[in-house]
């Protein structure tokens, strides 16, 4: 699995469901301050169109980074 961190504001909760129903994703650890930010674990074979998604969504205040680390579930 690949870790990515995401940030962002709380108008676009549902955009964010969306991704994680859409991608399967596995919410690992979450924050929640002014803004959102989870970390969430992505199928590696999927991870691509993840983050390219992610890249195309920047312009409504949502950021992420990839993580370096892996996640292994067990």
């Amino acid at each position: 699995l690949q870790l990515f961190e995401i940030r962002y504001p709380y108008p676009e909760e549902n955009t964010i469901q969306r991704l994680k129903n859409d991608y399967g994703l596995k919410v690992v650890e979450s924050e929640y301050l002014e803004s959102i930010t989870l970390k969430v674990a992505c199928l590696k074979k999927s991870a691509l169109y993840f983050e390219r998604e992610l890249e195309g969504l920047e312009h409504l205040s949502i950021t992420f980074k990839k993580l370096d680390e892996h996640f292994t579930a067990g």
